[in-house]
């Protein structure tokens, strides 16, 4: 993997005049398994299922024409590499399996914080902390 230059994905999802940043410390992948990942999904009545493989360091989860993400089974951190995908691309589906790992409860100390923005120079801050 280290030849991938792998680098750590902060999950943020950018929508209709504002972005959510979310922070975490990390994902609960102790008991977790490929088959587990995919019943997972098949829970939350995802349109498409992806593709995840189990090495020995990572689980490697990709949907179909999106970015790939690493999830450390060390760290519990999320992770990716240079693919042909910009950075906003790799973060929105960071945050996309941020948001489904919270549903099951699969994160320590999740937090979301919610910029608002518009054209102008008005921007409004709200943070929480969620679980």
């Amino acid at each position: 993997m280290d030849s991938l230059d792998v680098f750590e994905v902060n999950p943020i999802e950018s929508s209709s005049g504002k972005k959510k940043f979310y922070s975490y410390k990390r994902l609960i992948l102790g008991d977790l398994t490929v088959k587990r990942l995919k019943s997972i999904y098949l829970n939350i009545h995802a349109k498409h299922i992806p593709d995840i493989i189990e090495s020995i360091d990572y689980y490697m989860i990709q949907y179909p024409n999106k970015p790939v993400l690493l999830l450390n089974k060390t760290d519990g951190r999320i992770y990716s590499f240079k693919q042909k995908f910009d950075m906003k691309q790799i973060q929105h589906q960071a945050s996309i399996l941020f948001r489904i790992f919270r549903t099951f409860d699969l994160i320590e100390e999740p937090k979301t914080k919610t910029i608002n923005y518009r054209r102008s120079l008005n921007v409004s801050i709200k943070g929480k902390g969620t679980k």
